[in-house]
């Protein structure tokens, strides 16, 4: 699954200090290599098992928590919000970036999901939360 930040001119960025750009600012500022100035596009190719082309997508925008919480604890969660570049469809992708033994922020990757699966999941997920809840209210 090979992510890259680019621009016009074939110059890139780290992923991570780009992704936390697009959630602060909402947007990538121009390269700033060599003074280039050419706007910089997030890309992520993500590979699917049962299709043959990958998924070309272009991150268009970053759902973080602060950033205290994440420097504090070595764990970073993420929502990447993706149009598909060929059909526009969106999708959202969760992964988050933790630190590993040596101090390094190191990505971990899980399925990009249309909106309508992320839709449903969180549903169930808020449903059963909500009747957990339920339950142990009308226990006590």
């Amino acid at each position: 699954m090979p992510s890259v930040v680019t621009c016009d001119q074939g110059h890139r960025s780290l992923c991570r200090e780009a992704a936390i750009e697009l959630s602060e600012r909402g947007c990538l500022s121009p390269c700033v290599v060599s003074g280039c100035g050419s706007p910089r596009r997030y890309l992520v190719r993500h590979f699917y098992s049962n299709v043959a082309e990958p998924g070309e997508w272009e991150v268009e925008h970053v759902a973080r928590l602060p950033a205290v919480e994440a420097e504090q604890c070595g764990y970073d969660p993420m929502l990447f919000l993706l149009r598909h570049i060929p059909t526009g469809h969106r999708a959202i992708w969760p992964f988050f970036w933790g630190l590993d033994s040596r101090g390094k922020w190191r990505v971990q990757f899980s399925p990009i999901l249309q909106v309508d699966d992320w839709n449903r999941l969180v549903s169930m997920a808020t449903n059963w939360l909500n009747n957990a809840e339920a339950m142990t209210s009308s226990e006590g």
